[in-house]
């Protein structure tokens, strides 16, 4: 498992002993994310991404996305349905920002559109 807990705590200029303290995480379970020794349970990881500002896509590392490695352990069938959640959040997250951004773009041509309608109106 490769995760980015360190990288991350290390960039928000915080000691281990205060995201152990934000995240209500012990210190020697901290040092074994860290280093991949342990998986990290869903509640922890989560618990983890909400002390260092960010979400728990942002803590896995990349090549483990891509490669389908275990990232988070999911021992228990509330974890699994807490972490497929919480990809369908992300993902309807995702999709949300793309038609904002569609809906931006078509309402600058409108715009524009209307400008040159003005425009012509003038001449």
């Amino acid at each position: 498992m490769k995760l980015k807990i360190k990288e991350l705590r290390l960039k928000k200029n915080l000691t281990q002993d205060e995201l152990c303290e934000l995240s209500g995480t012990k210190k020697r379970s901290l040092l074994d994310y860290e280093s991949g020794k342990t998986d990290v349970p869903f509640t922890k990881l989560h618990n983890i991404a909400l002390a260092l500002g960010v979400t728990i896509y942002d803590l896995i590392d990349d090549d483990t996305m891509h490669t389908g490695e275990k990232s988070v352990s999911t021992s228990s069938e509330t974890d699994q349905l807490r972490l497929e959640s919480y990809n369908l959040l992300v993902e309807n997250n995702k999709l949300q920002s793309q038609a904002i951004l569609l809906l931006k773009e078509k309402v600058e041509i409108l715009k524009e559109r209307l400008q040159n309608c003005e425009n012509e109106k003038k001449i």
